[in-house]
């Protein structure tokens, strides 16, 4: 990496974790005004309704609020140390800092409730996006869609808190569910009659790691 690139990953780093600190801190204020800040439920991932429910009181609850507005620089590079390196490099290697996007990508980076990078089987560098998506970021905001459409082979999905927290046991159950629920959506939808095959690693405590490929036929019984 040139120094050039390294000025800009610095920097892109540096502007996600301002952006972080201010949109917890406008999070925060709107819970001390009387906004009980209720997001849209559907944009977390569980294996049902009263799962995303439940997900969604938790991250925008005012404890949880409070706690992340009030962290300083430092704290915040180290809490989003899972995620924060990938996201800044991807920024960096496909926008430039003069583009409005630029601002745009990072904020919603730290905004949405997920951090999702995808490593692609074909090869090619990893992608980093938010989850859901937003209109700068995808056309389409399904996994499926991010992962194994058109030409694809399928990736390595690797999904992250945007706050970089762990996941506990229940929230890794229940986001493996709805990881497989936005996945199968999404395929139904595109009309992909393909066998897909969605395998999980858990070996780290920050991410929900998915293998997503086509299922293997064995020629001798197909």
């Amino acid at each position: 990496m040139s120094d050039c690139e390294t000025e800009l990953v610095t920097r892109a780093e540096r502007e996600l974790i301002q952006a972080f600190r201010a949109h917890w801190r406008r999070i925060l204020i709107r819970h001390l005004d009387g906004d009980r800040c209720t997001e849209e439920q559907a944009a977390f991932l569980a294996g049902s309704p009263g799962a995303r429910r439940h997900l969604a009181d938790c991250f925008f609850s005012y404890p949880h609020a409070c706690s992340l507005a009030i962290l300083s620089e430092d704290e915040v590079r180290r809490c989003l140390q899972p995620w924060l390196r990938h996201a800044a490099e991807h920024v960096a290697r496909e926008l430039d800092p003069d583009d409005p996007k630029w601002e745009a990508a990072l904020s919603a980076l730290v905004e949405a409730p997920y951090v999702t990078v995808i490593e692609p089987l074909g090869g090619g560098d990893p992608l980093v996006m938010p989850y859901p998506g937003t209109s700068h970021a995808a056309c389409y905001d399904d996994l499926y869609e991010r992962t194994a459409a058109g030409c694809s082979v399928g990736a390595r999905l690797f999904v992250y808190w945007s706050t970089g927290e762990p996941f506990g046991y229940s929230e890794r159950r229940s986001t493996q569910a709805g990881i497989r629920n936005d996945f199968r959506a999404g395929a139904a939808e595109a009309a992909d009659d393909e066998d897909w095959e969605i395998d999980f690693e858990d070996h780290d405590e920050h991410a929900v790691i998915a293998h997503i490929c086509e299922r293997m036929v064995d020629d001798a019984s197909a």
